[in-house]
């Protein structure tokens, strides 16, 4: 298992040249997971996530390059989904551990109950996924690995994108005035947990004004009058989240409608939500 973590340092920057290569296919629909896409500082930020690696290397073939989009893994709490890689399917998380490199799972199949297998998920320093490991007796070893992000992109990203590090929010009129532009989204977060990257065309942002908060989707705004606001503690309900307080505003038309802001113990926003959408920011 080292050996692939060693084989991803060593081999970096030469495949980096062939991401860059390939990212001008990543501007269409479809796009590469990055290495700098999302933060994974515990197992529970993994669910919902779906990896769409660049590479892949099965046993030991030589290492293969992936059309954006042709293959995905998509991790929830039960269940490792795989998509486009042959021999590879659904299968159960039995169990689930922390380990020095990242998170370790172990799998089972329900319609083959002698089946045994993990999957190895590999963080760095930064708390990125360097890339994926598969591994059971019966269908053998594949590594999945992500592209760096080249700095043109990177920068684009970061100039476009509100950056979670950028504000520090103890109330609501600390963002008065402000616009907020996502990186990330979850539409009905309660029915089908899956991360969907916003992409600049998307055009959503949400503006925030002392009586009212602005949400702009494909162009088009919808304004909420802000009726309340009332601070929540968090951090038993969502200490596994990172969350430490919720700022809760209570919309003028609609009781049952709330605006919610969910900040860090660094008083960063994690997460809006916006009754059935969570918007997420890009990390530096």
């Amino acid at each position: 298992m080292k050996l692939f973590k060693i084989i991803l340092i060593l081999s970096t920057s030469f495949y980096s040249l062939k991401a860059i290569a390939q990212e001008k296919e990543d501007a269409t629909e479809v796009s590469y997971s990055y290495k700098s896409d999302k933060v994974f500082y515990k197992d529970t930020d993994l669910y919902g996530y779906t990896f769409i690696p660049n590479e892949s290397k099965h046993n030991f073939e030589e290492k293969s390059l992936i059309k954006a989009g042709d293959v995905r893994i998509h991790i929830t709490a039960n269940y490792c989904y795989f998509r486009g890689v042959s021999g590879l399917k659904d299968f159960n998380i039995v169990s689930i551990n922390t380990t020095q490199d990242g998170f370790k799972f172990d799998l089972m199949d329900s319609r083959n109950p002698t089946f045994r297998g993990e999957v190895e998920i590999f963080i760095n320093e930064k708390k990125q996924c360097e890339g994926l490991l598969f591994y059971s007796k019966s269908l053998g070893q594949y590594a999945f690995y992500l592209p760096e992000q080249n700095d043109k992109l990177r920068e684009k990203d970061l100039a476009y994108f509100t950056i979670k590090q950028d504000y520090k929010v103890t109330q609501y009129s600390d963002v008065v005035g402000t616009t907020i532009r996502p990186f990330m989204k979850i539409d009905n977060p309660y029915e089908n947990l899956e991360y969907e990257k916003i992409r600049e065309k998307d055009s959503v942002k949400i503006v925030f004004e002392e009586r009212f908060v602005i949400l702009y989707r494909d162009g088009n705004g919808k304004s909420f009058e802000i009726k309340s606001e009332t601070t929540l503690d968090a951090r038993e309900q969502h200490a596994d989240l990172d969350i430490a307080r919720i700022i809760e505003l209570a919309w003028k038309q609609d009781k049952k409608y709330k605006i919610r802001l969910y900040l860090t113990p660094k008083n960063e926003v994690n997460m809006l939500e916006f009754g059935a959408t969570q918007y997420f920011l890009i990390n530096r």
